[in-house]
């Protein structure tokens, strides 16, 4: 073992040792309230969870059926179309859920979750724009670096803008 793995062993032990200690102080100050949703939107997210079951279940017939169709015999490649698969499901869920006030508990904030969004894919898509750029990863490629940020960043954009427009309209109800 060299001294470059065994600073990415003690980087991973610490850092799980130190997400364990937060995680015990934050449980002893008894800060953290329970997500609490009503029969409603339990109704609505589970109809979320089914919406995004049939997205990843068509999304992956339609992989498997191009991989047939183009002899699709690069690994990588056909990683980042199941990838994709699993953004758009989780998107469709979590819009779906927004846009019928299911995605957020009765005690939770919304504007720090609309601000985080926007800093994530913020971060995920300029992130993956550099690693491309410097790294200049095709399909064929082994890693597929950069990629799977920007996908990540645009979902994150996505949930931020369904977010932000969800917000406009219940203030145009409540000024009406």
């Amino acid at each position: 073992m060299n001294y470059y793995n065994l600073g990415v062993f003690c980087g991973i032990f610490f850092g799980i040792l130190l997400c364990v200690i937060i995680r015990k102080l934050v449980k002893a100050k008894n800060c953290c309230k329970k997500d609490e949703y009503d029969e409603r939107q339990e109704i609505l997210r589970n109809r979320g969870y089914r919406y995004a079951y049939f997205t990843s279940l068509i999304g992956t017939a339609l992989v498997l059926i191009l991989k047939g169709a183009f002899e699709f015999n690069n690994l990588p490649g056909y990683t980042f179309l199941l990838a994709t698969v699993i953004f758009v499901s989780v998107g469709v869920y979590v819009v779906y859920c927004i846009m019928n006030d299911a995605y957020f508990s009765l005690t939770s904030n919304r504007r720090r979750f609309i601000i985080l969004m926007t800093i994530l894919s913020v971060f995920n898509i300029v992130g993956g724009i550099f690693i491309v750029i410097n790294d200049r990863p095709d399909l064929a490629s082994e890693t597929l670096k950069g990629y799977v940020n920007i996908e990540c960043g645009t979902v994150f954009l996505i949930v931020g803008i369904a977010m932000f427009v969800k917000s406009r309209i219940e203030k145009k109800e409540v000024e009406e």
